[in-house]
């Protein structure tokens, strides 16, 4: 149960967008003039867009650095004021900040503290609650711009062009428009994008322009710094005059002097170095008290002093034990190992399986033959240990979204995005057996969204220096084990198996991947015996552990004492693990076709590109087997062992390694200095296996290749900062100072409709080598490396995992809940302040959007109104919507109520004007005994549908939908020869069907005579056209029960009504009662026989009752369902096999299925009019009075107190003694078709997955082949 994750950045293919809204203080600044905080905020923005526009457009040549270029990654930024039209004392001014940029809000954020805070607190300090960027740590100044960030509900950028492509584009057309042939394509080979820093620094101070490609002529440093030294007077006289409203001496002139000194660097390096003190003399007889406040050097707040931060003598690590193994430093030598993707049915099983399992920790002593552990928890798997939905919120924002829903800004797009991913099969069955299987294989899947943790097993090598084990051999001990820890509980299930192994360099310990290359060696360290001395390769421990500080935080992020689960944290570490499937055979006909072309068409001295070597230059390292293996392409290799102590500082054009290479984007190993204080580059410490057998050089080609790939695994303690970062630079980013165009050569994927290329120099020569993709528009791409599947988790320490395990355990069966009792008080309060200020009218408007709106719904927001009438006041409060009834007895009582306190009639003018008077408006033991006649048939018949029939119709035609739409869909994706087919169905096309089953099963509706449609709702439907069913069956309801519909509702309503009742007397009077049970019934009933327009009007009655019941509680558990992951995680635990009947399926739904609709039940209110005066709680209900039952504030009542009762959905439960007369006596029958539904989804072989649109669901596959004509 939790409130609707709210994404605020908005993000399309690896762009995003940043909307901060900020509230401007109230009254005066600090100054000599009567300047309020609005004022100045305008004086500053006037000022630096002045001054950029300058720079742009007056001057010859803009060379000073601009604060929003130096961020590197910013498209757009604009900031206004927003300024209320009406004059009211509570009017508020707001400061608005929009920003599209490249890549992710952590890494962005990151980069704006680092370089641009001290301009945003120029702003921003004129608005209320502002943390200072400069002076505050970078997680705490990310949690202000959260709290003032607004969500982005569209967005629209370029996709796929960073603001380096257009950089490097402008770079390569000059090239291009001067120069051809092999010489410019060696420019463009070698160019490199230069940093704004850099820009600045060589115009300024060496006199060439670095954009120009080599072109630019070296000017004098005179000549070169005179223009940029009178812009920078020019630009300070402007930040200067500020200083009336920032004075110095204040804080506020503190944060000005910060501000200036970030703008101007290079003009406050050109004012301190002698080379400018002629300059600056002249400068001083004008500007003399504006150069002295510049020259004055910034302080530097306590938090940013210390940065970059110097690495410490000694780990801070003080228990080993407590960190899980792994992760600090690799295992040793393991051939083989598995992953097992777990689900925990209920709390207890996560505790019983916590109870016994014994992680390895990273103090502890291994010996060979041993089985290491881990375990590793998903943020729903975190959820089910009993963190509540307020401190799963705090947790990162990356890690509580997932991989799925990051996917554009990790580059998953295309063949790589979620919707496309070869899911894990359900497999735990298969056990040792368990196959990695290929696309299309007819297996049962897991969806990501249903896994709770992830073990992992690894068997140590007895003798690294023998041949390995068998792997039927290795996998008994690891299956051994497994079963150990899955049998301690029923609740604990096993999803799927991932068998992995590592291939080994001949009969070393050496490892290499499916592609050839050694695994592993370029991981970072914590010791500084292992650093590296051209390349240090050391970090800091809160690099990879969170609860440490890292290069850029010298307080630990994340380390809220009083909150636990940011105390979960410590000792433990993100991570991300994705399966990658290698197609060697691919690559290899690359390999073969480019170096043979390249042999083809090289001049007579153009040096030989071999298989090893173009390996090399996809990779940067080359491949084992070649007498260089592993070594990098450097001018000399490392001296280390693991050749991993170099950096690119010799080879600055990419001739030895290209710009592109995996390695170099991966890293491009780049020094941080004290310019770079606040900086974070991000490091991740890799720890995956293979899966798959070795690659056999002598298998017959012609023979299906067997699935073979990498299970990559990344520890982290901050995704969003470092394996995102690391992740989109793969995909398409600029890490290595190219264009990001050019993916990796290995894990990138080609355009729709473009043969991918790799470029680079090899013997002073431009190579192309045509990778994958092709240049037909939709032909389907072969990448090299696709992503399978992939998930975020967290690896928490020893001590956190004994907490999960207590957590679990106390939880007990009451779930916790996501409303809260403060809150409903708050809005209550807010409320009755529309009431008291704006009226009556404008107050019912606003309770029935808090009551009835679904985004109020989806926040929790009328859930906590209703907590809070039940615990504040008293069950019951009068406001303008009705007097509304929370309490669960109290809403009883209204239903129970004998007919002499309140009354159903004011259903009646509805009804007269909808489908005409019926039993549902009339009140029992009246004189005149009209509702007992009326209704005594038509209910007996409803009560008497059988559930288990019911149930099973409903399974079957939800089944048949399906299987139509899949074939229909299969058979046009045949007919157009196409290889695959996708369908993506929306929840009415599955609803509407099951209905309109039951309308004609139950109440005997057919299209024959044209009276009726078998269609759902149409809003494009016309008076005079056949009404449908049940589409027409749905409006009236929501007219005659909501208790105050508006006018849309009333017009529609009335006249679907009035349409399918006038259709119902035509099709009776032409057919008779037809085979439905229930119209029979009422037919032939004495009070139905011979009046056509009674039955007519009970039988739509009935239809309406039924109908919109059904149709709203399906639609909302599903969405429950959907937004929960429930659905898949029923799907992967009942995987293959079916409900037995009826009872069987209750039983293996009803633990989700009940509290899902408990929470979301409808109706939501049911509705009397008061005859009397009395009392409801402490209410007094006078006549006349509409008092509002909240049937679903009663259900959630049960729900919170693990109550398993639904009937107060539908106004009591019929089937006991005295219930309330308008109990509705569907209500089983009603339970046994929505169970039949979700059966039906839950046992499906369909290969179903979310939908790209809400309530939609998504199924894809290979078109069969066709049969050979021998079995034709």
């Amino acid at each position: 149960m939790r409130r609707d994750l709210t994404i605020k950045t908005g993000s399309m293919a690896g762009t995003s967008d940043f909307r901060v809204m900020a509230p401007i203080k109230k009254g005066f600044v600090p100054s000599l003039d009567a300047t309020t905080y609005k004022t100045r905020v305008k004086y500053v923005l006037r000022a630096l867009n002045s001054g950029r526009a300058n720079a742009y457009e007056y001057e010859l040549a803009r060379v000073l650095s601009d604060s929003v270029d130096r961020v590197g990654r910013i498209h757009s930024v604009g900031i206004a004021v927003l300024e209320p039209e009406d004059d009211s004392v509570d009017a508020v001014d707001y400061v608005l900040l929009t920003a599209t940029f490249d890549g992710s809000w952590e890494a962005y954020v990151r980069v704006i503290w680092q370089k641009a805070a001290r301009l945003l607190d120029l702003i921003f300090c004129n608005t209320e609650g502002y943390v200072l960027g400069h002076e505050n740590t970078y997680e705490n100044w990310g949690i202000w711009l959260k709290s003032r960030q607004t969500e982005a509900y569209f967005l629209y950028a370029t996709p796929d062009l960073t603001v380096d492509d257009t950089r490097f584009l402008r770079m390569e057309e000059r090239v291009y428009r001067r120069a051809s042939g092999a010489g410019a394509d060696q420019i463009v080979t070698r160019m490199r994008i230069p940093s704004p820093e850099e820009i600045a620094r060589r115009s300024v101070f060496q006199g060439a322009d670095p954009t120009n490609a080599g072109f630019s002529e070296t000017l004098t440093p005179e000549a070169a710094g005179r223009p940029a030294f009178r812009h920078g007077i020019l630009a300070l006289a402007g930040l200067y005059r500020l200083a009336d409203f920032y004075p110095p001496g204040t804080h506020d002139g503190v944060i000005l002097h910060r501000a200036a000194h970030e703008l101007l660097p290079e003009f406050v390096t050109m004012i301190n170095t002698p080379a400018y003190a002629e300059g600056v003399k002249r400068a001083s007889r004008r500007y003399e008290e504006a150069l002295h406040w510049l020259m004055t050097p910034p302080d530097v707040a306590p938090v940013r002093q210390k940065l970059p931060l110097a690495l410490p003598p000694q780990s801070p690590l003080q228990d080993r034990c407590n960190v899980q193994g792994g992760i600090l430093s690799a295992y040793p030598a393991s051939d083989h190992g598995c992953l097992l993707l777990l689900q925990f049915a209920n709390p207890a099983a996560l505790a019983a399986f916590l109870d016994v399992l014994q992680v390895t920790s990273a103090a502890d002593v291994l010996t060979p033959g041993q089985i290491v552990t881990n375990i590793a928890f998903t943020v729903e798997g975190l959820r089910q240990a009993g963190l509540s939905d307020e401190e799963v919120r705090t947790l990162p924002e990356e890690f509580v979204q997932g991989m799925e829903r990051r996917a554009g800004l990790l580059g998953d797009v295309r063949w790589n995005h979620p919707q496309r991913w070869r899911l894990p099969a359900s497999n735990w069955a298969l056990g040792i057996n368990a196959p990695d299987l290929p696309e299309g294989a007819p297996a049962p899947r897991i969806s990501m969204s249903s896994v709770h943790a992830v073990l992992q097993l690894r068997l140590l090598t007895k003798d690294p220096n023998k041949d390995p084990q068998t792997a039927a051999d290795a996998r008994k001990p690891l299956m051994a084990e497994m079963n150990r820890l899955v049998e301690v509980d029923p609740g604990v299930r096993p999803l799927s198996i991932q068998w992995m192994q590592r291939q080994r360099v001949g009969s070393s310990e050496n490892m290499k991947d499916h592609f050839g290359f050694a695994d592993g060696s370029s991981n970072p360290v914590l010791d500084a015996s292992e650093a590296g001395e051209v390349y240090s390769n050391r970090v800091h421990l809160g690099e990879i552990l969170c609860g440490y500080p890292n290069l850029a935080d010298e307080t630990a992020p994340l380390g809220d004492a009083t909150n636990r689960a940011h105390a979960m944290l410590r000792d433990g570490s993100f991570m991300a693990l994705r399966k990658l499937r290698q197609d060697v055979e691919q690559l290899e006909d690359v390999l073969c076709r480019a170096t043979r072309q390249a042999t083809e068409t090289a001049g007579p001295d153009a040096p030989a590109l071999t298989r090893e070597m173009l390996m090399a230059k996809m990779m940067g390292r080359w491949p084992t087997g070649h007498p260089q293996a592993g070594q990098p392409l450097t001018p000399t290799p490392p001296p280390d062992k693991g050749y991993n102590d170099f950096n690119y500082d010799a080879d600055p054009q990419a001739q030895l390694c290209p710009f592109h290479a995996h390695i170099r984007r991966a890293n491009p190993r780049l020094s941080i200095t004290k310019a770079d204080a606040g900086a974070r580059p991000p490091r991740i410490v890799r720890r995956g296996m293979s899966y798959g057998p070795p690659v056999d050089s002598q298998a017959a080609r012609s023979a299906p290749q067997p699935e073979r790939g990498l299970v990559f695994m990344a520890y982290n303690a901050s995704l969003g900062e470092q394996f995102e970062v690391v992740q989109s630079w793969l995909a398409g980013g600029n890490s290595s100072g190219s264009s990001s165009g050019v993916s990796d050569p290995f894990l990138g994927l080609a355009e729709p409709g473009r043969l991918r290329h790799f470029r680079f120099e090899h013997g002073g020569q431009t190579i192309r080598v045509a990778l994958d993709g092709s240049d037909r528009l939709h032909d389907e791409p072969r990448p090299f490396v696709r992503l399978e599947w992939g998930a975020y988790f967290f690896a928490p320490s020893k001590k956190a995992l004994a907490d999960l395990q207590q957590w679990a355990a106390s939880q007990g069966h009451k779930p916790a809940v996501t409303w809260s009792v403060d809150q409903g008080e708050k809005e209550i309060a807010r409320l009755r302040l529309i009431e008291g200020r704006q009226g009556e009218a404008a107050a019912m408007a606003a309770w029935k959007t808090a009551l009835e709106d679904p985004d109020s719904a989806s926040h929790f927001v009328n859930a906590s109104i209703w907590a809070a009438i039940r615990e504040r006041h008293g069950g019951a409060l009068r406001t303008p919507f009705g007097v509304l009834v929370a309490d669960r007895d109290m809403v009883y009582r209204v239903f129970a109520d004998s007919d002499t306190k309140l009354t159903i009639t004011g259903y009646l003018p509805r009804m007269l004007r909808s489908f005409g008077i019926l039993y549902l408006g009339r009140d029992a033991g009246q004189p005149d005994q009209v509702y007992e006649q009326e209704s005594a048939a038509c209910n007996a018949a409803i009560m008497a549908l059988d559930q288990p029939a019911a149930f099973e119709l409903a399974r079957t035609v939800t089944q048949k939908v399906l299987g139509f739409m899949v074939k229909q869909m299969i058979d046009y994706a045949a007919s157009d020869g196409e290889a695959s087919w996708e369908l993506t169905v929306d929840v009415h096309e599955l609803v509407d069907p099951l209905l309109a089953a039951f309308c004609e099963a139950w109440f005997g509706l057919s299209e024959d005579g044209g009276h009726f449609r078998r269609i759902g709702y149409r809003w494009d439907w016309k008076p005079g056209e056949p009404p449908g069913y049940p589409g027409h069956f749905l409006s009236p309801s929501r007219y005659i029960f909501q208790p105050h519909p508006n006018t849309t509702v009333e017009a529609i309503g009335a006249a679907h009504g009035d349409a399918a009742r006038r259709a119902m007397e035509s099709f009776l009077t032409q057919f008779g009662p037809t085979s439905g049970p229930v119209t029979k019934a009422v037919y032939n009933s004495p009070r139905g026989t011979g009046d056509i327009p009674f039955v007519a009007r009970t039988i739509a009655g009935a239809m309406m009752g039924f109908i919109p019941t059904v149709d709203g509680n399906l639609r909302r558990i599903l969405n429950e369902w959907l937004r929960e992951g429930t659905l898949w995680a029923l799907r992967a635990r009942y995987a293959g096999t079916e409900a037995k009947n009826y009872m069987d399926a209750l039983n293996r739904l009803r633990d989700d299925f009940i509290p899902a609709m408990q929470l979301r039940a409808v109706p939501e209110l049911i509705w009397r009019t008061a005859v009397v005066s009395q009392t409801i709680g402490g209410v007094e209900v006078r006549p006349g009075d509409v008092i509002v039952a909240g049937a679903v504030s009663a259900t959630q009542q049960n729900l919170a107190e693990g109550r398993q009762d639904l009937y107060h959905a539908f106004g009591g439960n019929r089937r006991v003694a005295g219930h309330p007369t308008h109990s509705c006596p569907g209500a089983d029958p009603a339970l046994a078709v929505m169970l039949g539904f979700f059966s039906a989804l839950v046992e499906t072989p369909l290969p179903l997955r979310a939908g790209p649109i809400p309530m939609s669901l998504t199924m894809d596959g290979r078109v069969p082949a066709p049969p050979s004509p021998a079995l034709r």
